[in-house]
């Protein structure tokens, strides 16, 4: 992933040990008339908080946390409102009204109950109590207005330079054959410059994982990127396949502070926003992001898409020294993603990355460096567009091309391979692996440190095209 972005290459501080029961059926609104809910929406709220009351005498908390934690609605006002914008779409809940209603209660009381019991596993930060700490991981109180634009509808600037990655994987060739259309591609992440004229006409969809000014609405306040990660990151997957819808899910946003602990909350968010994506039309999903946890959450998210076709790209994380090379890095590492790592040129030659990591669970590389990226244009110090790398921006080619091959399928096909769970991500990930290459990069077999090679977006495309297995 991309060194200065604040999420980039997490390792979360915490063991999950309780996650929320269910099939992680993500869901908008039940089909409840609208004041019904409202009101089952407005009980949850009491049981919230009432039960946070009764735990905060038993809390291993400080005397202070837990006085802070009895006052919870006063003291942190919108808490409520805003765990259960993402909280609500991990859990089990029934389309019946009633059943609905009692699931709806039952899980705002298990989610005071795991706040309160996920505060044992937060070490303080300098400076900060242990629930101060808690609620940032869990993305609360950030706080992101609305940008002053200095420049409306911009063009992609320095975004389409002759770069080393496009002439090698040879786009201008592969967009003859396919360019992504009928394919919608999501791009999990800190948002989205909404000033790049490209990018905004391409987005179908968006959700704010991080406003609860609508809890549980489709949309939410606009996404604004505070990074520039999510819109580097969205940039590349749409210059890979240009005419893909794009479905921008934020879920990140820069802390307040650096050094902040990691929480189960944090997973929470990420994989709420991968289950929101696969339940609003997503055919591919993109995940540049990496913890060395094996999170239960994470893996039962990505499961969950495998299950239903949809396929998950993950990014393998940014190992910068040897210790960290091995490490296994997920979601990439679980079996149902695309696991993709990076490659670099020097001189005349293609080779791995030195900074990407290795690992039996690799399926592909893709050009991690080398890259022009530009900054929104809204943040209060311009910044210049530069040359940036990391495995998060190998990523989103990967993704892009996944969206190419699905495009270039015939219509029967695709049907076909998705009747099967599973049958249509194993089908792409054998398409990448048939058609990258080692050579390239001075391998003669797939191994930790390449996988099954460079991919080589024109020969998938055109296999694609002719697949009937």
């Amino acid at each position: 992933m991309v060194r200065f972005f604040p999420l980039a290459g997490l390792i979360l501080a915490a063991v999950l040990t309780l996650m929320p029961r269910g099939d992680l059926r993500a869901r908008e609104r039940p089909s409840a008339d609208h004041q019904a809910f409202e009101n089952i929406y407005r009980e949850g709220k009491v049981v919230f908080y009432m039960t946070l009351k009764k735990l905060a005498r038993d809390s291993p908390l400080s005397e202070h946390d837990r006085g802070l934690l009895a006052l919870a609605e006063e003291k942190f006002p919108g808490l409520y409102e805003y765990l259960v914008h993402f909280y609500y779409f991990l859990q089990d809940i029934s389309e019946d009204k009633e059943s609905f209603r009692v699931d709806f209660l039952r899980s705002a009381e298990r989610l005071a109950q795991e706040l309160v019991q996920s505060a044992q596993d937060v070490p303080a930060t300098p400076g900060r109590s242990v629930l101060s700490s808690l609620l940032t991981t869990a993305g609360y109180g950030v706080t992101e207005g609305i940008p002053s634009f200095r420049y409306i509808l911009k063009a992609m600037e320095n975004a389409t330079k002759e770069q080393w990655a496009w002439q090698v994987l040879e786009t201008r060739k592969v967009h003859r054959l396919a360019n992504g259309k009928g394919i919608t591609l999501a791009v999990i992440d800190s948002g989205i410059d909404p000033t790049i004229r490209e990018i905004r006409g391409r987005i179908s969809g968006i959700k704010n994982f991080l406003d609860s000014s609508k809890p549980l609405a489709v949309k939410g306040r606009y996404p604004y990127d505070w990074t520039g990660h999510g819109t580097f990151v969205t940039c590349l997957a749409y210059q890979v396949a240009p005419k893909a819808r794009l479905l921008i899910v934020k879920v990140a946003s820069p802390p307040k502070k650096n050094g902040l602990s990691f929480s189960r909350w944090t997973a929470y968010r990420f994989a709420a926003g991968i289950l929101w994506a696969a339940r609003n039309g997503a055919d591919v999903i993109n995940l540049s992001y990496a913890s060395t946890w094996d999170i239960p959450v994470f893996r039962e998210a990505c499961r969950f898409c495998w299950e239903r076709n949809i396929i998950l790209v993950a990014a393998a994380g940014n190992a910068l020294n040897d210790h960290d090379q091995d490490l296994y890095y997920y979601p990439a590492a679980y079996p149902w993603t695309i696991a993709v790592g990076g490659a670099e040129k020097k001189g005349e030659a293609l080779e791995v990355w030195e900074n990407s990591a290795r690992g039996d669970y690799l399926d592909v590389l893709a050009p991690a460096t080398g890259f022009w990226v530009q900054f929104p244009s809204y943040l209060s110090m311009r910044i210049p567009p530069q040359l940036t790398l990391g495995n998060s921006l190998a990523a989103p080619i990967v993704s892009g091309a996944v969206a190419l091959i699905l495009s270039g399928m015939e219509k029967e096909t695709l049907q076909r391979l998705k009747a099967e769970p599973g049958k249509l991500v194993e089908t792409v990930r054998d398409i990448l692996h048939s058609t990258a290459s080692n050579q390239k990069l001075g391998f003669e077999f797939p191994n930790a440190a390449s996988g099954y090679g460079l991919i080589n977006i024109l020969k998938a495309v055109e296999m694609a095209k002719t697949w009937a297995r």
